[in-house]
């Protein structure tokens, strides 16, 4: 037993100071003064040296049970800004210079010339005169007839009317008639014989309708027109016209017939 409390080996007086200073320390953190232990003596062939007391330290040793590390506090994420939206640049309207205003002179009014109206031609008309344009009261139809007087006689005459909405040309010869048959040329065409009805005088021979609106459209552009009737013994008589413009003179007569001619 006392070999067991001999220290002959380093590493066991090393155990012992330690055990015996963790005693002192515990006991003077409980108050109470620390009971001295007896050093165990050495061998024999070591020296005896006196029994010293051990210094109470007042140093407190470091602790060899670790401590468990606190737990860090983990900041909270922070709310990230949202990203502003920088604004497209706005093309910012250049400041618009006021020019000053400058004494424009008002500008002199220039009067238009007045037209002068031209004076409508008037259709040609030739010799040819409106006798008659009246309406019956009765019928209420038109009469319209032009004339035109022989250019070799004033007594013998020419003309076309419009009676009773049919179309006549008759030559008056202001004698009585026994023959009605008559021959006329249109300038230096052909002569044409023809019968004609007479008048209810029998001093003019007519035709009508039909044979009279050909033979008007043969005298629109014709200079001469030469008829001839024989209305008794003592020989032929013969009238010279002219029908030149008888395209515009007839119109009145074609309309109130109702008439178109080309």
């Amino acid at each position: 037993m006392l070999r067991r409390f001999t220290l002959a080996h380093p590493i066991r007086l090393l155990l012992a100071i330690f055990a015996l200073t963790v005693t002192t320390v515990f006991a003077v953190a409980c108050g109470s003064e620390p009971t001295p232990t007896a050093v165990p003596p050495t061998s024999a062939t070591t020296a005896t040296s006196a029994p010293t007391d051990t210094p109470v330290t007042s140093e407190i040793p470091e602790s060899t049970d670790t401590v468990p590390p606190m737990p860090t506090n983990t900041p909270a994420p922070t709310d990230n800004p949202m990203p502003t939206v920088t604004p497209m640049p706005t093309n910012t309207p250049m400041p618009t210079v006021t020019p000053t205003p400058t004494n424009i002179p008002m500008p002199t009014a220039t009067l238009a010339p007045t037209p002068v109206p031209t004076a409508t031609p008037m259709p040609f008309l030739g010799e040819w005169e409106i006798g008659v344009d009246e309406i019956d009261p009765l019928t209420r139809k038109r009469t319209v007839m032009i004339g035109l007087l022989a250019e070799n006689t004033q007594d013998y005459f020419l003309g076309i009317v419009c009676f009773e909405s049919a179309v006549q040309v008759t030559v008056a010869w202001k004698e009585h008639i026994i023959d009605s048959t008559v021959q006329y040329r249109i300038d230096d065409e052909s002569i044409v014989q023809e019968y004609w009805e007479t008048s209810f005088n029998e001093e003019a021979t007519l035709i009508t309708n039909y044979q009279a609106i050909r033979l008007i459209e043969e005298l629109f552009n014709a200079g001469e027109f030469v008829i001839q009737v024989t209305p008794d013994k003592l020989g032929p008589r013969t009238a010279v016209f002219n029908p030149a413009g008888l395209y515009w003179a007839v119109k009145p007569v074609l309309e109130a017939c109702e008439v178109e001619i080309n």
